[in-house]
């Protein structure tokens, strides 16, 4: 490093004693400065640009548009190499070049580059800021094709934000100047933007919409690779409305391009793009053959992950085909490449489907242990996800300070040349001075010598007060640190539990899955604490749909975690062992969870109340078969020509109580007609007191629910809430709420 220097010392005398004796500007030389720290910097590698070869070249550039693109070029050599902030720092001193020499091209170009540097780092404000300096810079130029290009840019920032009306609005824009300027590969790419931004959104008619015409401007180019692409998302979109015939004939279609094409890489890809398909429709003999297929082709052009995640693949399908020994050989043999990779979020994921595979095999304490090794990768996983964030936030404040740093470097030079302008001023100023200041100072050594004497007596005075306030300000700092201690660790403790939120919310059902088998339902779920000692578990498996609500013993923490045992037992007792009567799943539900906290050996008393339904499908379409079993917890229902509530009591036993454990769970056979009204809940609406203390009570909530029975759902739920917001005025809430409503 210190032959570097001293190469970057020599290059710099060198240039000032060039043959013709020019003065080369300050600019240029602190340029060539920069760019020789930064290569110097960097770590000394193969791909590492040559500190001779960047000097020759700079200088040997005559052109400030020549220089201005060389600057562009070296940055967009640091961005292919991941040195994002070198190739910033290296931007703003282009920007800096390019507006002193008048090169609004390059300053334009220096502009969009920095604004998609920091809508890389989600920082929006300061990417928008860069974006609308360019798009203002251009409106005394004419650059349509760089216009074009920043118009894009703001649809993309637009589309990350969620903000579907703006971005469409400036890919629309993009469109319409490269349609102006005939560019069809300007306009393909515009038509794939927009079709992948709908498609996040899942507006998949307005996404397959732009996939024709993206397909239609490709077929113009003849580009038959990039037409593949596009037929292997519309058979992504067609499967997520499962309409499976023609997601298969797009999926056929990519991988005859690919077959002709001859690319491997698209041909595997795709074979596991239909594996998964065939998956859907539960046609698994195949679904394994193309997956099959897929993991030969990958094992010989795939990447490591690839290949990892096509074992995992065809060891779930082998599981759901009952062909365990098989499922037990991929799921080892993707373990064994995630754990020498060092793939810990697929080796997390891995321990998940051994887990599942012990518990088909009803192998529970292999299962259980699995499950453990889950739980450990997964709070490793978290601990550096955090370490990740925090290394971000690092740099982000770094690029800030430096920033700032540069721009009070440019406001020191501008002092500097105001102080060259101003010195012989300064000089007269200086000698008048000098002589105000001689005779200050005898004043002022007079006025010292006088008040030295009263302030003598006054320090003597002082001595005894400042021992006592140093008293004082060692039992304040105590009192802080205390205070302080205390501050960080409830903040740690805070970000724990918020954390753990994130988990537990995960494993509730996600509203676009049940969307999906229920029609008019709503869900009112709120945690006393950050995280819930109830939740609800929605599932469709064959014909039933299963709605259940569960409250477990607590809230906070300690009622997290029951529920997120109860969670995974309820996935294994109904997916895994294929039991579907309510009744018979309670009670196994009961004994997996004696066994889950080791009730035989502890004296706990944790539990849980359950209310479940199962909802089937009957002959008459007009009547939809209800089958409800309930632990402590009832089910409410209406139909369309009642005129009351019914109650349908649950046993009066707990899971997981030792009381009553000679009482069966019974089960309840209801043929209801379409428009009827279901309702379940926990305890905690009808709980919640005033500020008088009065509950709610069980009483006044089924009064409530007949009231707004008739209404959509929608207007259930905030009628509901409200009332909840308007009794629990002035107080806090006492327990945690969960109150589903579901209409046949």
């Amino acid at each position: 490093m210190l032959h570097k220097i001293e190469h970057c010392l020599m290059f710099t005398v060198q240039v000032q004693t060039h043959k013709h004796k020019k003065l080369i500007k300050m600019r240029e030389i602190l340029v060539i400065s920069i760019l020789v720290l930064l290569v110097a910097n960097a770590s000394v590698q193969a791909q590492s640009i040559p500190l001779d070869s960047l000097q020759k070249e700079y200088l040997s550039l005559k052109v400030d548009t020549q220089k201005a693109r060389f600057l562009l070029k070296v940055a967009s050599a640091y961005e292919t190499r991941k040195q994002h902030y070198k190739a910033d720092s290296l931007l703003g001193e282009m920007l800096e070049i390019a507006h002193n020499k008048q090169l609004p091209k390059y300053e334009i170009l220096a502009l969009l580059k920095k604004g998609r540097f920091w809508q890389e780092r989600s920082n929006y404000k300061k990417s928008l800021k860069y974006y609308h300096q360019a798009l203002d810079k251009m409106k005394a130029t004419s650059y349509p094709l760089i216009k074009a290009r920043a118009f894009q840019l703001l649809g993309s920032l637009f589309a990350e934000q969620g903000k579907l009306e703006e971005s469409e609005t400036y890919y629309q824009k993009s469109l319409d100047i490269y349609d102006s300027t005939q560019n069809l590969k300007g306009i393909a790419q515009s038509y794939i933007s927009l079709g992948r931004m709908f498609k996040g959104r899942r507006q998949f008619d307005k996404a397959l919409q732009y996939y024709d015409k993206a397909i239609k401007a490709f077929k113009q180019q003849n580009d038959p690779m990039t037409i593949a692409l596009i037929y292997r998302r519309k058979g992504v979109i067609y499967r997520m409305l499962k309409k499976y015939k023609q997601s298969e004939a797009f999926y056929k279609k990519a991988l005859k391009i690919y077959k002709a094409q001859k690319s491997e890489r698209g041909i595997a890809s795709t074979l596991y793009n239909l594996g998964l398909l065939y998956a859907y429709q539960k046609k698994y003999p195949k679904a394994i053959e193309f997956s099959l297929q897929s993991l030969k082709l990958k094992q010989k052009v795939g990447t490591q992950r690839q290949i990892a995640n096509s074992f995992t693949n065809l060891g779930e399908l082998f599981v759901l085909s009952g062909n365990l020994n098989r499922a037990d050989t991929m799921l080892k043999n993707a373990l064994s490449i995630t754990k020498k990779q060092g793939m810990n979020d697929l080796v997390m994921y891995n321990y998940q489907s051994l887990a599942l595979l012990d518990s088909a095999r009803g192998n529970m304490i292999g299962a259980w242990n699995y499950l453990r090794k889950y739980q450990k990768v997964n709070a490793k996983l978290y601990d550096q996800r955090g370490k990740k964030l925090l290394t971000k936030m690092r740099a982000k404040y770094d690029t800030e300070r430096k920033e700032n740093e540069n721009e009070l470097l440019k406001q020191e030079k501008a002092m500097q040349l105001q102080k060259l302008k101003t010195q012989y001023l300064w000089l007269i100023i200086i000698s008048g001075g000098f002589f105000a200041m001689v005779l200050l100072a005898v004043v002022l050594y007079r006025y010292y010598r006088s008040k030295q004497k009263a302030n003598l007596h006054l320090s003597k005075l002082n001595q005894e007060l400042h021992q006592q306030q140093e008293e004082i300000i060692s039992q304040r700092d105590f009192i802080e640190n205390q205070n302080k201690s205390l501050s960080e660790k409830n903040t740690m403790i805070t970000q724990s539990i918020k954390a753990a939120k994130n988990i537990q919310d995960a494993t509730l059902p996600f509203t676009s899955r049940v969307d999906a088998f229920l029609q008019e339902y709503f869900c009112i779920y709120r945690p006393k604490d950050i995280v819930s000692g109830d939740f609800y578990w929605i599932e469709k498996i064959d014909e039933h749909i299963f709605i259940v609500a569960v409250d477990c013993t607590g809230h906070g923490v300690p009622g997290a975690f029951m529920s997120m045992i109860t969670n995974t037992l309820l996935d294994h007792i109904v997916k895994v062992q294929r039991i579907m009567q309510p009744q018979e799943i309670l009670s196994e539900l009961n004994v997996k969870f004696g066994y889950a906290l080791k009730k035989q050996e502890s004296n706990t008393n944790s539990g849980m109340d359950v209310g479940m339904c199962r909802l089937s499908s009957t002959d008459n379409t007009q009547v939809t078969n209800v089958a409800f079993s309930g632990a402590r917890r009832p089910l409410y229902y209406i139909t369309p020509k009642s005129n009351e509530l019914i109650e349908v009591r649950g046993t009066r036993r707990s899971i997981g109580s030792k009381r009553r454990e000679d009482l069966e769970f019974e089960g309840h056979q209801l043929p209801l007609p379409q428009g009827s009204m279901l309702y379940l809940s926990s305890d905690g609406y009808a709980d919640q007191n005033d500020e008088k203390r009065r509950k709610i009570g069980t009483a006044c909530l089924k009064q409530l629910l007949f009231d707004i029975s008739p209404w959509p759902v929608a207007r259930q739920k905030k009628v509901l809430l409200d009332h909840l917001k308007n009794h629990m005025k002035n107080t806090e809430q006492r327990d945690d709420v969960l109150l589903l409503g579901v209409r046949l």
